[in-house]
């Protein structure tokens, strides 16, 4: 006699019914999140290895030129060190604050009472 297959059903927990249920509502927003910004960042990024021309603008061709001009360039390294200091001195001064204030987050996360910590 030929056993049947009987279909098995998978009792799931439930924190991994939450997981699942996640997952099936953040979809739609990472979509759109991909779509909306992921796809414009891709599209400029392929516009900037394009050639540029005073008569025809821009010149359908793959080349690294205007980023060669960029990096030779004095003024926009100046620029560009700029920029990246300030962004990791304030991730930094982020990061540091953060970790002092440890009993915020603690108490954020148990819903509990919020205390008061400065960022100075």
């Amino acid at each position: 006699m030929d056993a049947v297959l009987q279909p098995t059903r998978t009792v799931r927990s439930g924190a991994e019914r939450q997981v699942a249920a996640a997952a099936v509502f953040l979809s739609p927003a990472l979509l759109m999140i991909t779509v909306m910004l992921l796809a414009p960042l891709a599209l400029i990024l392929r516009f900037s290895l394009n050639q540029y021309d005073l008569k025809e603008l821009m010149i359908e061709t793959v080349t690294g030129a205007n980023y060669w001009r960029f990096v030779s360039d004095p003024f926009y390294v100046g620029v560009l060190r700029t920029t990246l200091g300030v962004a990791v001195t304030s991730t930094a001064r982020a990061c540091c604050w953060a970790c002092r204030c440890p009993t915020v987050w603690r108490g954020c996360a148990a819903g509990g009472r919020r205390y008061a910590c400065s960022p100075s």
